[in-house]
This record gives structure tokens, sequence and C-alpha cells, in this order.
């Protein structure tokens, strides 16, 4: 809050009193009590209210902490619920719950992670409300999670130019249980599915994703599988997740190489 500007030639009053702040710093130490504090010309100034100097502050500290967390690589949203059945040095084997995704397709000519992901990854986000009132008939804002996973979808353009993909956003697993629990997008491009319970070999890697990268991220997977008489599930097909925002670094991102197997 604010003390309004008098524009009155103040008079003493002892019985309210004010907050001045010392400088440079305003913190709860160069903050004191006195009578109303007044300019060199004898009129009133207005000065914030330390309590909203305070909370102001810690308001740009969290957000300040937060971006720089993604900066360096924290992945602090919520992930889906799995468990580590094996682990080697190329690769984890992951039992996922089962889960409920938003996705939306797109068509690319450069593979999976070189073509619209940018466009798609929008309408994803304004399903959830990102930067915007959520596009969903309960108008309600859905927490982000990670990764983002891009899937081929095993379709192509009408031209034939390009290959169909799929990219996907977890919902909240503490919030939904199943597709029935979500709100229905209102947009025809967004759709929410139920993914059943399944297990995954997963090759964690850093930097930019790239389509070399990807391709040579899978051989090696697939390699490591078959040198250790893990077979993948028929018609599996590899998935990549991303767990960063784009201003993280390539050298502290998070991106994973996914493959359904079948284990034990």
């Amino acid at each position: 809050h604010f003390l309004r500007r008098s524009h009155h030639h103040p008079r003493p009053n002892t019985s309210r009193r004010t907050y001045t702040i010392n400088q440079p710093c305003a913190t709860h130490s160069s903050l004191r009590s006195s009578p109303d504090a007044t300019t060199s010309s004898g009129s009133s100034t207005a000065i914030r209210d330390p309590r909203a100097t305070h909370r102001q502050t810690w308001i740009n500290q969290t957000i300040s902490a937060a971006k720089m967390g993604s900066v360096i690589g924290k992945i602090s949203e919520e992930v889906p619920r799995h468990e580590v059945l094996a682990k080697t040095a190329a690769y984890e084997i992951r039992k996922y719950a089962p889960c409920v995704l938003a996705e939306t397709s797109y068509v690319s000519s450069k593979g999976m992670v070189e073509g619209n992901q940018g466009g798609s990854f929008m309408k994803l986000a304004r399903f959830i409300g990102v930067m915007a009132k959520p596009e969903n008939e309960a108008a309600a804002p859905i927490a982000m999670t990670a990764p983002v996973l891009m899937q081929p979808s095993g379709g192509k353009s009408g031209d034939g130019s390009g290959d169909g993909y799929k990219m996907a956003f977890f919902l909240p697993a503490s919030r939904f249980a199943s597709a029935a629990d979500a709100p229905k997008p209102t947009s025809p491009d967004v759709r929410i599915t139920d993914v059943p319970a399944r297990t995954l070999a997963v090759q964690t890697f850093s930097g930019y994703m790239r389509a070399g990268l990807i391709a040579d991220k899978e051989r090696e997977l697939r390699e490591a599988l078959g040198a250790d008489g893990v077979s993948a599930a028929p018609g599996a097909e590899a998935m990549v997740a991303g767990y960063n925002p784009p201003w993280t670094p390539g050298p502290w991102r998070t991106n994973e190489i996914m493959l359904e197997v079948k284990y034990k």
C-alpha cells in the first residue's frame, strides 16, 4: 500500500507513525518507525509499506531462482511415476505406471526433432494455460510437467512430403488418474489419451536434440539391449523425451531415448 501525497502543510501528529527506509538497501534492518516523513519543502512523502516491499522482493527472488535452476538443468516439474528395474552403464529399464497424455500431431520432412515442433508445443501449452487462458472446457490451468515426449505416429502428410509424429505432455498423475478426469480440450488438434503401464529401456544424454544425435543414440541403445539379450516389444519405435526449456545450455540438458521392451 502507499500513503497518499498530501498537498497541505503537515501538522505535528504523534499518534500516527509511518515507515521510512534507510537507503540504499531496503531490508528489515534498514526499516525504522518515525513520525510522518516530510520533504525539505514540508510536504509529506509517499512511502511504500515495508511488508509490500519484502513480499515483492521474495517474489522476484523466487522467480529468479526458478529460472536460474532451469538454466543449469534443474528439473523441478512433476515427472511420470516409474520404478527402475535394472541399470547398466548404457541404459535403465523402467516400469512406468499408467498415465494420461495430452497429445497433438505434426508432420515433418526433417525428422522427429527438426520440424514444426514449436507449433505443436504451443497447442499443448495453450491447453494447460501457459501464458494465456487455458484452452479447455473447464478453463482450468494444469501444471507443466516433464518431459515433453515425441514419437512417430506412423502416418504421412497427404502429399507424401513428410512423416507423421506426435508430441505429448504428461498430465500430472497427482491430479489425473485417467483421461476421464482431465478437462476436454477446446482445440480439435489436442487429444487426451490413457497410456497403460509399460516397460521402457531408457538412455539419458545431454546436448541439443538433432536428427543425427537422435539416430546415434537410438542405435547405441538397441545395440546395448541386444548385447544384453533384451528384446524390443513388437513394433516398438523409439521415443524422444526432453526435460528442459530452450534456454538451458546443451551440456546441462537432460534428454532421453525410450524404447518399449520385453523384460522378465
